[in-house]
C-alpha cells in the first residue's frame, strides 16, 4: 500500500524555555509525513453551561517507519491536533506484512 496524503507533525520539545528561562510546553517546526489514510473517528458538542465546545477526532493510519509519540502534535488542512494515547503498532501480528501503526487525534474547538 502507498501512502498518498502528506500530514504535518511537530514534535514535542523537551526542555523548551521562554523568553525568561522559564519551563514551558513547546513544538518543533511542522515536518511533513506521509501516511496511508485519515479517518473521521468523532466530532461532538458536550453539553456544559456556558461553554459551546466542539470536539473533533481523526484516525491516521501510516507506515511503521512514521515515528510519533503521544506529545506530539499534528497538522492537517492547516488545523492543529493534539496526539490522544498511545501510538497502536500493527506490524506484529500473525501474518507475513506489516501494516503499519495507528494513533488518534483530536482538536477542540470552544
Amino acid at each position: 500500500m502507498k501512502a498518498k496524503h502528506t500530514i504535518g507533525i511537530k514534535r514535542y520539545l523537551e526542555g523548551a524555555e521562554d523568553a525568561h528561562g522559564n519551563p514551558i510546553e513547546g513544538w518543533g517546526p511542522e515536518e511533513p509525513v506521509k501516511v496511508f489514510a485519515i479517518v473521521p473517528t468523532s466530532s461532538v458538542e458536550p453539553a456544559a453551561v456556558g461553554r459551546e465546545a466542539v470536539i473533533t477526532g481523526l484516525s491516521i493510519l501510516a507506515p511503521s517507519s512514521v515515528q510519533v509519540s503521544r506529545k506530539d502534535r499534528a497538522v492537517i488542512d492547516g488545523e492543529e491536533y493534539t496526539v490522544e494515547g498511545e501510538v497502536a503498532d500493527w506490524t506484529r501480528g500473525p501474518f507475513s506484512f506489516k501494516p503499519g501503526i495507528q494513533f488518534n487525534l483530536k482538536r477542540v474547538e470552544g
